[in-house]
C-alpha cells in the first residue's frame, strides 16, 4: 500500500479529522473516499468555480454607480461587521 504525504493547513486538518470522527472514521478513510470517488467518477465530485456570478454582479454595480467607498480600514470594518 502506497503512503501519501501531503502539507495543508494545521487549522484545516484538525477541523477535517474532528468532522471524520464524527461520523466514524478518520481523517485517512475520509480522504480514501474522496480519492475513490475521483477515480470512480473521473470528475472532482463538486464544482469548481472562480465566482464568476459574483464578479459580474460586482462589475454591473460598479458600472451602475452602485458601491461603496471607504476612508481607511476601519470604515470597512464597520461596514463589514455591520456596526452601526
Amino acid at each position: 500500500m502506497a503512503q501519501l504525504n501531503l502539507r495543508i493547513d494545521d487549522e484545516l486538518k484538525e477541523e477535517s479529522a474532528k468532522f471524520f470522527n464524527e461520523i466514524g472514521m478518520d481523517l485517512s478513510t475520509g480522504i480514501k473516499i474522496y480519492l475513490t470517488k475521483v477515480v470512480k467518477e473521473q470528475a472532482i465530485p463538486f464544482t469548481l468555480s472562480l465566482g464568476q456570478d459574483d464578479l459580474s454582479q460586482a462589475l454591473k454595480e460598479i458600472e451602475s454607480g452602485h458601491y461603496k467607498t471607504f476612508n481607511n480600514k476601519q470604515e470597512l470594518m464597520k461596514e463589514l461587521n455591520n456596526e452601526d
